[in-house]
């Protein structure tokens, strides 16, 4: 399969600008035979197996200059890679589902804060952190009767359905869906659903008048904090548990970002490679269907989930 070039440019545009708002100059892409490199201050983004349908003009492409230029990066493409390699310790990976992320993050951006301007978007993060049990928490899957969603097994004498009191009652329950509950009532089988349960977890939080590391171990626990239908699980995890921090990401630079995946078709999920320590980047992979699909690397920083008082 061959890629238009112009069409490759239009899903790096934003990224490549953006990011590099003060340096003009940098409003650009690195063009190779069969791969693109941007970078930034806090991503580079890396695709790999292209086949052009027509041979570049140059090895520079500058959104400013809408054309072919000299090359402006202040370090060449290998010595990026290198950087970028020496800062990253990754400890485990984990899948998640790549549109379900973007029309959530999608969903956000178009919703403006009350009386401003901006995007609630631009005051969101992204957390990723473990799933967790409490003592006597169990997980189910619930399925729609027609009259309600229940749970059912050949070991129980009954169906299980919503306490009237549940977290999540009925117009919150999403099919394919595990959550966590407890038992309220044991002889009528009635449980109060808590949250989306998975191995690993992707939340987005919202801090309307900034971001303040109080309670950060509840923070990353995600309960309480951040609406069940902004909790996003996964449980194709490697390995099993994986060693690493809850880590925070900026969602609006990750809205960009995970855009990019979308320019290769057969993306429906994406590996989030995990590092060792908070403050290292994350790397994000796509998952190819065949060999001539695209390889799109994306290293991201993340934000110091320790610092003081942040915007988002």
């Amino acid at each position: 399969m061959t890629q238009n070039l112009e069409s490759v440019l239009s899903f790096l545009l934003r990224p490549a600008v953006e990011y590099n708002l003060p340096q003009k100059k940098y409003w650009g892409t690195v063009v190779k035979e069969n791969s693109m490199l941007v970078a930034s201050g806090s991503f580079t983004i890396e695709i790999g197996n292209i086949h052009f349908d027509k041979k570049p003009d140059g090895e520079y492409f500058s959104f400013l200059e809408s054309k072919f230029a000299e090359f402006a990066y202040p370090l060449n493409p290998a010595q990026i890679q290198e950087k970028v390699s020496s800062q990253c310790s990754f400890v485990g990976k984990v899948v998640f589902p790549l549109t379900n992320i973007i029309n959530r993050l999608s969903d956000i951006d178009k919703q403006l804060v009350p009386n401003g301007k901006d995007s609630i978007l631009k005051r969101c993060r992204l957390i990723v952190s473990p799933g967790f049990l409490e003592s006597g928490d169990m997980t189910l899957k619930f399925t729609d009767n027609g009259n309600g969603w229940e749970f059912k097994h050949a070991s129980l004498p009954k169906p299980v359905r919503l306490h009237k009191d549940s977290v999540i009652g009925p117009d919150g329950i999403r099919k394919d869906t595990v959550y966590r509950c407890e038992l309220k009532d044991s002889d009528d089988l009635l449980v109060n659903v808590i949250e989306p349960y998975g191995k690993m977890r992707l939340g987005i939080l919202y801090s309307p008048k900034g971001f303040v590391p109080v309670n950060l171990e509840e923070i990353n626990r995600m309960s309480g904090k951040i609406p069940p239908d902004m909790i996003i699980c996964s449980n194709i995890i490697e390995p099993n548990p994986i060693p690493a921090p809850p880590i925070h990401l900026d969602a609006s630079t990750m809205f960009d970002l995970l855009n990019v995946f979308l320019m290769c078709q057969n993306t429906e999920k994406i590996e989030m490679h995990l590092p060792d320590d908070p403050n290292k980047p994350v790397m994000f992979t796509n998952v190819p269907t065949s060999d001539d699909d695209l390889r799109i690397r994306v290293v991201v920083g993340t934000l110091n989930p320790f610092y003081g008082a942040q915007r988002r």
